[in-house]
């Protein structure tokens, strides 16, 4: 993800899951922000491009509400560095058209 300012990871991954959110997340309110990462999420399942879960992580203020994070789990020994960009590809499309539908006048590749 180094590199993808469309991107915010939870931490840096220890094993093989990335927690991570689109950054345009960031820019809204918590509620919009977590309803946008919800539906980046659904409509790459609905899709049939991608089955990425969900995490909730407790917000950066003491008690503020959790945010929901997108999480991959890297299983495919097979995977290599450009099927990860392809997926990050998909996810950042699925931001940006989730964004245009939520009323969201800030596209994810506005960093």
């Amino acid at each position: 993800m180094d590199g993808r300012p469309t991107f915010r990871l939870h931490r840096t991954p220890t094993l093989s899951t990335v927690v991570f959110r689109p950054a345009a997340a960031d820019r809204l309110d918590p509620a919009t922000g977590n309803a946008l990462v919800a539906e980046v999420r659904r409509r790459l399942l609905h899709e049939g491009t991608a089955v990425i879960g969900r995490a909730t992580v407790p917000g950066p203020a003491p008690g503020a509400p959790e945010d929901c994070w997108l999480k991959v789990t890297l299983l495919n020994p097979e995977a290599g560095a450009a099927d990860l960009e392809a997926l990050l590809d998909l996810v950042e499309h699925a931001t940006d058209r989730a964004a245009a539908d939520l009323g969201d006048r800030h596209p994810a590749k506005e960093a």
